[in-house]
C-alpha cells in the first residue's frame, strides 16, 4: 500500500528495518547466555547492526563448510 501511494522512501524503512530484526534475532539465538554482549543489551545498550549481521554471515559459513 504504501508503495502504491508513492511513500517508496518509507517502504524501504519497512523493510530494512525487518532485516534488520531478524539479523539481531539470529544473534541472539547464536550468542550464549554467559555473552557480554547479551548482558548489555539488557542492560540498555545498543549492539550495532554490523555486529548482528557478522554473526549471520560466520554461521552460513559454517554451515556451507558442513556441505562440501
Amino acid at each position: 500500500m504504501l508503495l502504491k501511494d508513492g511513500f517508496n522512501y518509507e517502504a524501504m524503512e519497512l523493510v530494512r528495518s525487518n532485516r534488520e530484526a531478524l539479523d539481531l534475532i539470529h544473534w541472539f539465538i547464536d550468542a550464549s547466555e554467559a555473552s557480554p554482549q547479551i548482558k548489555q543489551w539488557f542492560a540498555g545498550e545498543i549492539i550495532s547492526n554490523d555486529e548482528a549481521r557478522q554473526s549471520l554471515a560466520k554461521s552460513l559459513k559454517e554451515e556451507t563448510q558442513k556441505t562440501l
